[in-house]
């Protein structure tokens, strides 16, 4: 159990430095680029995260379950058209905002209220270091 639990914070936090190492590479386009798909794969994976809760915990409202696979599904519909329509500074703003909302959604959804302590403290970090890189990117680009 322990070594699981190393390994899933280990691989949260080693996701930050694709996202650091890109926004440091700014102004070079292929940063923007990486920065761009790289958020939106992160955005479509952490939302997948809410497709899993929402279906495994049947003693969840069946409400409160659809409502959490439709705001995932709209999280990544923005994600994914801010990725191909928006300025490299608004999609890194709307990644920022997007990953505030996904943590919020994390903490205040009773469906993600199971998730361990030590999960949910490396939520909460690579999430404020993660909305924090894309604010710091949009501002150079």
């Amino acid at each position: 159990m322990q070594s699981h639990r190393r390994m899933a914070s280990a691989l949260g936090y080693a996701g930050i430095v694709p996202m650091v190492l890109g926004m440091a590479a700014i102004p070079h386009p292929l940063a923007e680029q990486a920065l761009r798909f790289y958020g939106l794969a992160i955005v479509a994976f952490v939302c997948g995260n809410a497709w899993t809760v929402s279906l495994m915990h049947q003693s969840i409202q069946a409400g409160s379950r659809i409502r959490l696979l439709v705001a995932s599904n709209v999280i990544v519909l923005v994600a994914a058209a801010a990725a191909l329509w928006l300025h490299a500074a608004a999609v890194f703003m709307t990644y920022a905002l997007l990953f505030v909302l996904l943590l919020g959604l994390d903490l205040k959804v009773g469906a993600f209220a199971p998730q361990p302590p030590y999960y949910r403290r490396m939520r909460i970090v690579v999430s404020v270091a993660v909305a924090a890189t894309y604010i710091l990117a949009a501002l150079r680009v």
